[in-house]
């Protein structure tokens, strides 16, 4: 029996002993991250929102006048905290309309003199426009590339991660490369690297036995997700999902142990995650154009490394169908976030603001793209979605 989870490694488990074996811990996990994103200096940390709280610690010291940070009214709901831990002000954005991602002319018109970052988040893979948010933010407004669900993806022959200043990103669960634990971030033009170092080096360090539980449970999530025996396991790993939208985060500094596990996994990882891009543009191939859902526009000058394949399905009672009829055929889909920042936060907003970000929570549906999707799996999402929509 085979079943396909949302989210997966891009390899499968009975490669690990190899990679492990072939080693890595002679070269640095962030040296090797560094390298693949081909510019900056890579800092390894908890996970991403203790990242993302270093940069915005810099940001905040550079302009104690400034406590306004935008971000997307859709995306990960705890992207608030760290904003939130160093007092700052969360100012929201819709995403544009029947689309996936904010632009920067909706940006642009929420900028002023209390503006202090803007947070760029690759939405789904997607690449946002960066560039367009650096002309809108000028030289006094950082903006910070959020690449939690988009390390692989490339504009330009360029990757996500390196146009902004600042960028940082997540290990965890469900990410592009998993570890089931840490972040990651990336000072680029040099501005602020050395008070960076600074604030890295005074992070504590994971306990031993914390690090060695966070590696025990990525072995066991990479193995009982699996396809060969995820239908068996699914129920299991369940468990294993935040049952309540996480409300705090921990800033440390990644583990020994952990990075030099990671170095040979990554390296594993570049051999296979290109898969994600080959299989989101077979997806883009096959469902653009068709009447009832909305997918997202693929650049003619983009590799795109999809975290998970968004669409937009009009109607809710065939979102549901598609849920449904993709489980029976063992493909797993998933909802995603179901609700928009601040239908879920207190940041200020009605619950009738942001209509955009709304009606994407509440129409969205992802579709799985891992490396352990093969085309025949793909050929029955498409076989799926064409039978229940054209019903």
């Amino acid at each position: 029996m085979r079943k396909i989870s949302i989210v997966n490694n891009d390899f499968a488990v009975a490669r690990f002993p190899h990679a492990l074996a072939a080693g890595g811990s002679s070269r640095p996990f962030a040296d090797r991250l560094r390298s693949f994103l081909g510019s900056g200096e890579c800092f390894l940390t908890s996970c991403g929102f203790a990242a993302f709280s270093v940069i915005l610690q810099n940001c905040k010291e550079l302009h104690p006048e400034r406590s306004e940070v935008v971000i997307p009214a859709y995306t990960a709901p705890a992207l608030i905290f760290p904003i939130r831990s160093l007092g700052l002000t969360t100012v929201l954005c819709d995403v544009e309309p029947g689309g996936f991602l904010m632009s920067s002319d909706r940006v642009a018109a929420l900028l002023g003199p209390k503006t202090l970052a803007v947070v760029a988040v690759h939405m789904f893979g997607l690449p946002i426009d960066v560039n367009g948010l650096l002309r809108a933010a000028g030289t006094d407004i950082a903006v910070i590339e959020d690449c939690a669900q988009s390390l692989g993806t490339e504009v330009d022959g360029r990757k996500t991660g390196t146009r902004a200043p600042f960028a940082f990103g997540s290990f965890s669960r469900g990410k592009n490369f998993s570890l089931y634990y840490g972040g990651f971030l990336v000072v680029n033009n040099g501005n602020g690297l050395e008070h960076i170092r600074s604030k890295i080096s005074v992070l504590p360090v994971e306990r031993r036995g914390a690090a060695i539980h966070s590696l025990l449970k990525f072995a066991a999530f990479s193995m009982l997700s699996q396809p060969q025996i995820y239908a068996l396991t699914s129920n299991l790993l369940s468990r294993m999902k935040s049952k309540r939208e996480k409300d705090s985060f921990d800033s440390r500094a990644m583990p020994d142990l952990i990075a030099s596990v990671a170095s040979p996994l990554f390296n594993l990882w570049q051999d296979n995650y290109t898969r994600r891009i080959t299989n989101g543009k077979y997806l883009y191939d096959a469902l653009k154009g068709l009447r009832g859902i909305v997918i997202p526009a693929y650049p003619g000058n983009a590799g795109i490394a999809f975290n998970r394949f968004p669409v937009i399905v009009r109607d809710t009672v065939i979102r549901g169908k598609l849920i449904d009829a993709l489980a029976r055929r063992g493909i797993e889909a998933s909802v995603m976030y179901g609700k928009p920042i601040h239908h879920i936060w207190d940041t200020g907003y009605s619950r009738a603001d942001l209509t955009e970000s709304t009606y994407l929570a509440e129409h969205l549906l992802t579709l799985p793209v891992h490396g352990n999707v093969s085309m025949e799996d793909l050929d029955k999402i498409i076989s799926v979605v064409y039978d229940i929509i054209r019903v």
